[in-house]
Formats: C-alpha cells, structure tokens, sequence
C-alpha cells in the first residue's frame, strides 16, 4: 500500500509542476527533488510492504513513508490554495506562503533522511533466488506441501477428486490439469488426494510432486524433480541450462506427471516450461494456483477445475471431524448425545463465520479440540476472528489470515487501493459493478493508460484481475455472461478491513440497525489522526443524543455518509481541512428540507469532488457550494427546479454528471431507485456559464428536450448521454462546440439512434466529433 501511496503522490506531483508551474515557482525545486526521491523509493518498498508483518522496524518504516507522503501532498496543496487566494500586497499572506514554503522544504529533508536509512537497515528488495527472513522461511516451511501426508479428513471434494483422476489418466485429454481459487479453499488438498490415488499411480510410468511459492526457486525446484523422476543425485554442479536438458531428456520418453503446488507467476512458469517436454502421449502437469490467469498463460486450452466453498453442513460436517476428534459424530445420531447441547450451538454460528473456507473451519475445529470446557468455547465465539489467527505456544499456525494476505501482498501497487476500497461495504453486501468503477475513478485509483480504452474499461480491468486472482466473488452476472455484482468472501472481507485500518485507508463507522441507534455510531475519531478515507452508513445520533463529531481528522481526503438522519454537516466538515471528496449516498429527502444548512461546504476550501445521490429537494445556494469544486455527480429527481441556473455559475466546475440513480444499495439488502414525482423535462444550457465544463454526463433522466445555445459549453471535451430514453433529438447548438472531440451514446431508443447515425437527421449536429460511440 506504502508503494501505491508514493506512486500516486509522486505522479500527483507530476502533474501539479505541468499544471501549476507559475504559482509553485517559489517551492518548484523542492517538489522536484521530493518527487524524485519518492520515485526512488519505489524500488524498495514493494518487498518492504510483504515483510512489514514481520519486523516492526520494516513496518515503522513503511509507515512513516505513507504518512510522509500524505504531509507531502497537504502541504503542497495549502500552499496552492493559499497562493492562488493571496494578495502578495498582503505581507500576513506573504508570510504564511513563506512558512507552508519552509515546512516543504523540511518534509524534503525528512524524505533524504528516511532514503539514507534504507541503507542504513538493510532494507534491501530480496530477489527470488536470495534467502529471506528467518520469520518468511518458518512461514514458507509450513505452508510446504508434502504429498506424502494426507490426514484422510475430506468433505465436499469427493466429485472433484473423480473427476480430476478421470482427466488425468486420460490420454486424449489436454496436457496442462489445473486447480484454481483463493487461499485456504484446499486446492492443495485436492491435488494430493488425487496425486496419491492408486489409479493415478498405476498410470504413469513417474511422478513428481514439486511446492512452487511465491518466491520460487527455479534451479532448485529442477534439481528437485530430476531427483525424484531419475533417482539421481550430483546435479548440484550443473548450470540452469543443464539442469533443464538433462530433465527433459529424462522426461521425454516416459509417461510422466508433475505437479506444480502454489504457483503464482506467469514468469516462474516461463523458467519451468523449457525443462517439460511432451513425453509419451498423455503426459500430464498439474497446476495448483490462486490465479486464473497463470493457468490460461500456460495452457488456454487445459482442463481447469476451480475450487468452491463447502457448503454450511459440509462444513458443520468438517467442522465436527476436527473438534470432536471422532469420524461419525456429524453424521452418526447415535453419537450426537455425546455434545453439549450448548457446544452444539456455539459450533455451528462460529462454522458459519468460516464462510464455507476448509482451512478456516480445519484452524477453528484444531484450536476447539483443546478447549474442554463450555466457558472455553464461548471465549472463543466472542472473538472468532481471532481465535481464528491465533500463534500459540510460540510458533507460527497456518493462520487463515496470513494465508489470505500473501495474495494481497502479490497485487501490483495499483490494485492495491481498489482492492481495500471494498471494506468501506457493510457485510454480505452485493457491490454493482459500475458503481464501484466509479467510485475507484473518483478516488483517482484507476490509472489511465493513454491509450483508446477509458477510465470505466481501465476499471473493468481491474475488477476482473481481482477476480482472476481469486481476491474478488462474482455475485450477478448479466444474460452476455459478464460481471454485474462482486462480493467478497466473508473471511478475506474481515482481512480487507484488518489491512485497511492497519495503513490508515479508511475507518467505517455505524451498522445494520435501520433506527439508526446502533451503538457503534457513538464512535469518534479519537486515535485515528492519519485516517484518510471513511465510510459511515445509519449516520444520526448517538446515545448521548450528540452527532458525531470528527475533529482531528486533518489527513481524511474521503468522507462517504450513507442512510442519514438528522444530518448535520456542521459536525463533520469544518475541522477537515484536507478533505477532496465528500459523497452523501442514499440520504432520506426528509434531511434536505427546502431550508437545509449547506453553508458547512463553503469551508470546505480542498473539497473538489462532490456526490449527491439523496433525495435532494433543493440545490445549495451558489455561496454554499465548495469554493474550488471541480467535479459534482448529482441526482435531480426531486430538485423541484431547474439545476442548470445554479450549477452555470460554479466557476472550477470541470466535470458534471446527472443521473437518476438505479443499482443495488450498498448499505441494505435491496434495490434502490431514486425518483420523485417532478421532472424537469427541458436542460438549457446558455451561452453565459460553464465556462471551464470539460466532461458532460446525462444518466437515466426524464429528459424530453435537451437545448445548447450557439456559444455555450466552449469548452466541453466529452458528452455522454445514457438511458434519457424520453429524449427525442439531440440539441442543435452541438455543431458549434468546435473542442468537443468524444461523445457516446449508450442503451438509447432504436429511433434516437437512427436520428443519429451517418446521414439520419441528427448528423449534421456532430459530424464534426473525432469520436463518436454508440452502444
């Protein structure tokens, strides 16, 4: 997360030395150097974010980096503020510019100081080949398959194991077997089942078994299986180049499997492949990997068998194996009046927080085998998750948690955000797709790639790789197959949120009770001074009958409030400085009364990013907007009047968006549809206004007729109209927005298409856009 962090500072900087040249002249050579430096970083803190659960100096160090770099990008965004605001008549203002200018120029010093420790410490990126921390090889030895050892304890996988033996002894099948999904589903499990069974082993002519991990060793995984297909020894001496020809010419006339445990990396399987020939027809190499996409790399036409969660009773099943230390209790009637009733009870809700994971219900039924008595097993029902990674007796469990983080640890630094981002969902919740592209794009989370793809196609991406890598469920998907909802698995949403408090990404506060008094809403922001994003849902009173207060959050940069009572933004916003982006999500319309406070935003002097998705009646007054907002996403369902007026004269306003809000909630189990009974039929955007409005997005309005008059939106770069499925033509004032270069036009009525397509009526008006894209 550190490295993310300090890419997206760094580029940020980037951006604002391209942007802002003249006002930053006087700090302009510090903010170089401080970029540069940030840049340099980089190349350390990849390895340092995996190892920082392993020594707290490495996590002190990460830290501090994270932390510096927010004070980076604080400081150099007070000092624009401040600097586009002064009057250089001014000395007070002068003055104040000239402190902010030294407190950059100290951070600089900080950022060297921290750059020299690297050296200082050892803190070196250990390469594949290299050794690793004695902490990483107790880890790495007991995560170590051993296809030797089978406990004999598998529920649910039965159909899985005859099906895998079917593929792999028979000869016309393909050559690559593969088992997918994420950590702890017992894909290693699977595999030595299947490895062991006497058909598999009567079929070939040799066998070999070979644990891969994340930091593979290519030379002595080779040395490895040439011993155990050969039974040869003094290979130590040979080069990698021999090593590969001596396997495959030992290989290439038997009838041969090998098996591949854990293997991440499309790279560890470009350095094994070379060492594999065909051999004799049905040869067969089985993979076992927590991501899809190393497996279509290796062999897009292969066999793949993805692993899924058992089931609530496979589970209880397993569960009862474990703690119970006997083969028929769940099965056998006749053994069950040996349980406590009240184990029982306790057993099976603590099952259920398993979430269906094999390695959670095997950890949790190991540990209640030791635990005797009833005061034991409520101990552990109170703190499941716990209990769940504990380290007894000093020495490291194969804990689900740790198990889970080694595929977070694996994410390049740009999934890293999107993927925390999920924790700001409340449980079980069925995320929609598009919102969450978009709330990644708000966040600036989704890096553009210059090329022809857009931000939401970029976003895409990144939902799919989280979901290749097993990180990510799929929930809905739509009649073409693709994804509609996500979700994540219960266990690896509890590590999501572990990991987003641990980097100080973001807190979520409130809960499931629809009145509104759950306790936890009585919270404060006491001890979470470094919080940079926060997601608060059933936002209202506390049982003191106090709102929430937030005072001390000078770094939060989010703030999403969901489901409000009694919202009172006067609580929440003045004391957050720093804040970009505030989003009030599914707000009643009884809150925004025709005589609603919004004057708390004015203060807001960094909030550029607004999103009003409630039951607006009334807009803010143009005085009560954020003085530098640049993007605003409403939805004007129950605006009783025009918006237009209003949000012409918002002076930044760079991007809009207003869309009548269909999805699935994020904060309660259902649909939500944001309508009122008035509609504003006509939009008229005049030629005085929306003087700097670059992006246009009209989403799902009851709109009829749409009207730019000639001069208007000079600026306007890109247009997208989506489901105004009562809009009847497009305006004719388009043809004379000479910079507007992309417009799409998407699940539009087949006659608004025709009207719009080459030589139909609605032609001329935008012949002239470079892009235009109908869907």
């Amino acid at each position: 997360m550190a490295e993310s962090v300090v890419f997206s500072v760094a580029r940020y900087l980037g951006g604002l030395l391209a942007q802002e040249a003249e006002i930053l002249g006087g700090v302009a050579n510090q903010i170089v150097n401080i970029k540069d430096e940030m840049l340099r970083m980089q190349c350390f803190l990849k390895d340092a974010d995996a190892r920082q659960d392993e020594s707290d100096l490495v996590g002190n160090w990460v830290s501090e980096i994270r932390e510096l770099a927010y004070d980076v990008e604080d400081a150099i965004d007070s000092y624009i503020l401040k600097a586009k605001a002064a009057s250089f008549l001014n000395p007070k203002k002068y003055i104040r510019l000239h402190k902010i200018g030294k407190e950059i120029e100290m951070l600089q010093s900080k950022i060297q100081a921290i750059t020299r420790s690297v050296s200082t410490y050892g803190f070196i990126r250990t390469d594949p080949g290299q050794g690793t921390s004695s902490t990483r090889g107790i880890r790495q030895q007991l995560r170590q398959s051993c296809p030797h050892y089978d406990d004999g304890d598998v529920i649910g996988i039965e159909d899985n194991i005859n099906v895998l033996i079917a593929e792999l002894i028979n000869k016309e099948g393909p050559h690559l077997v593969s088992i997918v999904g994420m950590g702890g589903l017992g894909k290693t499990t699977l595999a030595i089942k299947v490895y062991n069974h006497n058909d598999v082993k009567r079929h070939f002519d040799c066998c070999a078994w070979s644990f891969i991990s994340q930091q593979y060793q290519g030379r002595a995984i080779l040395q490895e299986i040439i011993r155990k297909v050969g039974n040869q020894t003094g290979v130590e001496t040979l080069n990698d180049g021999e090593l590969k020809e001596k396997l495959y010419k030992q290989l290439e006339d038997k009838l041969y499997l090998l098996v591949l445990d854990d293997i991440w990396s499309k790279e560890a399987w470009d350095v094994l492949k070379p060492a594999f020939p065909k051999g004799k027809k049905g040869s067969k190499i089985m993979l076992t990997t927590r991501i899809k996409d190393v497996t279509l790399y290796a062999d897009p036409s292969g066999f793949l068998q993805e692993s899924r969660c058992l089931t609530e009773e496979q589970s209880w099943e397993l569960f009862c194996k474990k703690a119970f230390l006997s083969k028929n209790v769940a099965s056998s009637s006749s053994s069950l009046y040996h349980l406590e009733e009240e184990k029982k009870k306790l057993g099976r809700d603590m099952v259920k927080k398993c979430g269906g994971l094999p390695l959670a219900v095997v950890v949790l039924g190991g540990l209640l085998a030791t635990k005797k008595s009833i005061h034991e097993w409520e101990t552990v029902a109170k703190d499941i998750i716990r209990y769940l990674n504990k380290v007894e007796k000093n020495q490291e469990q194969y804990g689900v948690s740790w198990i889970l983080s080694l595929s977070y640890h694996d994410l390049p630094s740009y999934l890293k955000s999107c993927f925390l981002y999920f924790s700001l969902y409340p449980e079980d919740t069925e995320v929609h797709k598009k919102e969450l592209i978009q709330m990644w794009i708000a966040e600036d989370f989704v890096q553009h790639n210059g090329q022809e793809t857009t931000k939401e196609e970029m976003g895409e991406q990144y939902l799919l790789e989280l979901i290749n890598r097993s990180m990510v469920q799929v929930g809905e998907r739509s009649s073409r197959g693709k994804v509609k909802t996500c979700r994540l698995h219960d266990l690896m949403r509890d590590f999501c949120l572990w990991k987003a408090k641990q980097e100080n990404f973001l807190c979520t506060f409130g809960g499931g009770s629809s009145t509104g008094d759950d306790s936890s809403s009585s919270s404060t922001a006491s001890g979470m001074e470094q919080l940079t994003y926060c997601s608060l849902w059933w936002y209202g009173l506390t049982q003191d009958n106090k709102p929430l207060r937030m005072d001390g959050l000078k770094n939060l940069l989010s703030l999403k409030l969901g489901w409000g009572k009694k919202l009172q933004l006067e609580f929440a916003l003045p004391k957050l400085v720093n804040l970009r982006t505030l989003v009030l999500h599914e707000i009643d319309s009884t809150d925004f009364s025709d005589d609603y406070d919004w004057s708390p935003l004015s203060h807001c002097r960094s909030l550029w990013k607004l999103y009003l998705f409630g039951g607006l009646r009334k807009l803010p007054k143009l005085e009560e907007f954020p003085p530098n907002l640049k993007k605003l996403k409403l939805n004007p369902s129950h605006l009783k009047e025009d918006p237009i007026p209003t949000l012409k004269t918002l002076p930044n306003l760079e991007s809009l968006t207003l869309a009548k809000v269909y999805f699935i909630s994020l904060w309660r189990a259902r649909v939500s549809y944001y309508g009122g009974h008035d509609k504003i039929p006509k939009y008229y955007f005049p030629i005085e206004g929306f003087g700097r409005l670059q992006y246009l997005r009209l989403y799902k309005l009851e709109l009829e007729e749409l009207e730019v008059e000639e001069g208007a939106l000079p600026c306007l770069l890109e247009l997208r109209i989506e489901r105004c499925y009562m809009l009847r033509m497009l305006p004719e004032g388009l043809r004379f927005i000479t910079a507007l270069n992309k417009m799409e036009i998407i699940s539009m009525p087949i006659t608004f298409y025709e009207r719009v397509r080459e030589y139909g009526e609605d032609w001329p008006k935008i012949q002239h856009i470079p892009s235009i894209i109908m869907r």
